[in-house]
This record gives C-alpha cells, sequence and structure tokens, in this order.
C-alpha cells in the first residue's frame, strides 16, 4: 500500500530517497503512527527534504488516501518566465538546447518547457541524475541519464526503473573512481541490456582513476562504450569554473 505512495511521489517529482522511506517504515513499525493524520505529518516530516516540495506532497496524500484529482504536471501552464525563455530562443534561434544541473526534473514547468521546446522543432537535452522518474519526459528528448557508481555513496538512491524508459537515442552515464566502480558499470550494463538499450558513456573521475587505464579495461573487455573525459578538468585544471 505504502510502496505505490512512495513511488507516486517519485514519479510526480518529490525526490523521494529509499532510506528515507525506510525510516518511514519504522516509524510505523514502532507504533509512532497511529492514524491518518499522523501518517500525513510523519510522512512529510520524513519523506519531504525540500519546502518546495511541500505542495506536491500534499497533492499527491490527498489523491492517494482521500481521492482527489492529481494534476498532472505535462499539463501545467508556462510562468512568465518560461515564457520569456521560449520568445529569447525564437530571436537567437537556438537549435540545440540542453537542461542541466541542479537537477531540472526538480524545477517548476519543466515538462510543459520541454514540449514546448520541441513544438518549436528544437533538439532538446535533458540532463539528470538518474534518482527521479523519467516516465513524464516526452520521448523526443534526449535524457543524458546519469547511474552513480558504488564510490559516489548515491547508488542507492538511483530509480532502476528508468531503465524502462530508455530510446536508443538517450546516453546513460557512468562516472568512475575505482575498479570496484568499473565492475559495478559492467554488471548493471548486462543486468539491464543497457548496450541494447541506449548509447553508454565512462567517465572516470579525475585524480582518482587515470583515463589511460579506464582506456584498458574497456579495451580488454571490448565493452561497447564511449570514453569521456571531463573536459573542462583538461582545459581549465586549475580553476573550478571554466570562465
Amino acid at each position: 500500500m505504502f510502496t505505490n505512495f512512495f513511488y507516486l511521489l517519485r514519479q510526480v517529482g518529490v525526490p523521494v530517497t529509499p532510506t528515507s522511506f525506510l525510516r518511514l517504515q519504522g516509524a510505523l513499525r514502532s507504533g509512532l503512527v497511529s492514524s491518518l493524520d499522523d501518517f500525513y505529518t510523519a510522512g512529510r516530516a520524513i519523506l519531504v527534504k525540500s519546502e518546495r516540495h511541500f505542495d506536491l506532497y500534499d497533492q499527491v496524500f490527498a489523491h492517494y488516501f482521500e481521492g482527489a484529482d492529481l494534476k498532472d504536471p505535462e499539463d501545467e501552464e508556462l510562468t512568465e518566465v518560461a515564457r520569456a525563455m521560449l520568445d529569447d530562443l525564437a530571436t537567437f534561434g537556438c537549435p540545440v538546447i540542453l537542461f542541466s544541473g541542479g537537477e531540472p526534473l526538480l524545477q517548476d514547468n519543466v515538462y510543459s518547457l520541454l514540449k514546448a521546446l520541441l513544438a518549436l522543432n528544437r533538439t532538446v537535452l535533458l540532463e539528470t541524475n538518474g534518482s527521479i522518474g523519467v516516465s513524464k519526459v516526452p520521448g523526443q528528448v534526449v535524457k543524458i541519464l546519469d547511474l552513480k557508481c558504488p564510490d559516489s555513496g548515491m547508488h542507492e538512491q538511483m530509480d532502476f526503473k528508468n531503465m524502462h524508459f530508455l530510446s536508443p537515442h538517450d546516453e546513460v552515464k557512468f562516472v568512475l573512481s575505482s575498479r570496484a566502480d568499473y565492475d559495478w558499470a559492467v554488471d548493471t550494463i548486462s543486468k539491464y541490456r543497457l548496450d541494447r538499450a541506449a548509447r553508454l558513456l565512462f567517465s572516470p573521475v579525475t585524480d582518482r582513476l587515470p583515463a589511460a587505464q579506464l582506456a584498458d579495461w574497456l579495451l580488454a573487455d571490448e565493452l561497447p562504450v564511449r570514453l569521456q573525459l571531463q573536459l573542462h578538468k583538461l582545459l581549465w585544471p586549475t580553476r573550478e569554473r571554466g570562465c
């Protein structure tokens, strides 16, 4: 019952982590939650890490437990800022648009803006950190999906249901720090048959895994993977930013 509630929160864009969900389950088992009102309060406190997602949590809670209508995020009206952005793009004629970090899927209006740009015949790319569901992202958008490896400490936050929403024009990127990361990435590719689903990128973490070492592993294993280097580290090695 509550597992579906957890997935619905993630689907609409609330970045709920498995760890926080297990913490909520612990509160339920300990008897701290004895009513639906208690569950609402505990869930909001444990699952939602930012005030910007309180309204979404409330909408999902009312929909799931009380039958209220849940507005599809794709049906949001564009804000004035988003409309101004579209006007600017029409003026400059940018043919390719990249949505990148922070996390684009946490931003207001993102789905409507993606659809509006596609309607203008733009090539649209979306870089996302892998922890949020991409099922609502229009299929024409090129998704560049990060899969965090174990050395990052974030691999348990990955939403592996995203593997079912990949297209051949999409990219899955692994950033590797060690041989353990490499082996995990190879196993993940095999488990989800990612070599048949999308383009694959392996990128070494500067100062932790030499690019030549990673290249040797890739050649030895004959993996269908593209080696990607962090160009900003090569071009501006002493700077945190390129300009």
